[in-house]
This record gives C-alpha cells, structure tokens and sequence, in this order.
C-alpha cells in the first residue's frame, strides 16, 4: 500500500478460515457462513456476525472494529457490508441491539423498535 491513509475501499471483507472465527469480536458460537471479516494488508480491522431468526427476518449480532482503525468509516462499511449479506440471504427485516452505536445504525436507515433498532427491507 502506498504512503496515503487506507480507506473502506482497500479492506478486504471475507468469510473467516474454518475455525479461525474472530471470537474476540463477534462473540462465540457463531457460524463461519455468518460472520464476515475485515483486513488491511493481512491485518484484522474488523468483523461482523449476522444471524437468521426466521425466513426473512434477521439480527445483526456485532459489528465491530479494533480500537486502532476506529472513526475511518470502516464500521459504517462492515455494518452496510452485512446488511447486503442479509438481504441477499431473503432479509426484509434485520434487528439490531447497538449498544452504543445508535449514530451508526441510524445512518444506515435502522429506526427504534421493540427489538432495539430495526430496518425494514423493501424488495425492488
């Protein structure tokens, strides 16, 4: 990489190795198929988790971004990064507890809900 700041574009979001899931930031018990990892030049940046609670409904678990790559826009990135998972996977509504990242979820179109925070889907 040149001497210029990295930015969400020069992450490389990918499942993790089987076994090898960030346990540290997306919690434990979750399936490689549901978890999404984020690297720079090899390093982990971040992660994210997602699980299915019905046919088209589903949670956004963690999104998650090591202390030293946070206010870069890659949480912002990884969070939109899931929501397309989701919605690839038949998502019309996807759940989220934010903890305290309410701004985040708000920019990306989640609203307070019973369920904490909640996005609904509209198919094109």
């Amino acid at each position: 990489m040149t001497g210029r700041r990295p930015t969400h574009r020069d992450l490389v979001i990918a499942p993790p190795e089987e076994g090898d899931i960030p346990v540290c930031l997306v919690g434990a018990g979750a399936a490689v198929a549901d978890v999404r990892e984020a690297r720079l030049d090899g390093q982990l940046v971040g992660a994210y988790r997602i699980e299915r609670l019905g046919a088209t409904h589903f949670r956004v678990v963690a999104v998650v971004v090591a202390p030293a790559w946070r206010r870069r826009g890659f949480g912002t990135w990884l969070l939109r990064h899931a929501i397309g998972l989701a919605e690839s996977r038949g998502a019309r509504v996807i759940d989220a507890l934010p903890a305290d990242a309410d701004a985040l979820f708000r920019a990306s179109g989640f609203v307070p809900s019973d369920a904490g925070m909640r996005l609904s889907l509209t198919p094109e």
